[in-house]
């Protein structure tokens, strides 16, 4: 995924885990359970205009942290299909937020 940082106003990429949610993609900000969101994080709360790489294609999204409800689905389907994600949790005291991914109309490439 490829993010504006929010000081910066660089372009950041980051290689991360994904879930899907229908056509979206989900993304947790574990960082293996470290004590503060990763800056990916803070860069799509700040501006939620994002691009992704899924094998050779690329997107345009749109991010949405995942409310209350809606996190506790997608973290139980995270956790069932990879177990070491509650781990993570377990190490950190701060809730590890998941955030959705929506495609927009146009494909990159």
């Amino acid at each position: 995924m490829t993010t504006t940082g929010r000081k910066t106003g660089k372009q950041r990429t980051v290689p991360l885990i994904y879930i899907m949610d229908g056509s979206a993609y989900v993304l947790t900000g574990s960082i293996g359970g470290a004590p503060k969101h990763p800056g990916w994080f803070f860069n799509l709360r700040d501006n939620p205009q994002a691009v992704i790489q899924v094998k050779n294609r690329r997107f345009n999204v749109v991010a949405k942290v995942a409310g209350k409800e809606k996190k506790r689905e997608l973290w139980m389907r995270l956790v069932a299909a990879l177990p070491f994600y509650e781990a993570y949790q377990q190490k950190t005291t701060r809730e590890i937020p998941m955030v959705i991914l929506h495609p927009m109309d146009e494909r990159i490439s």
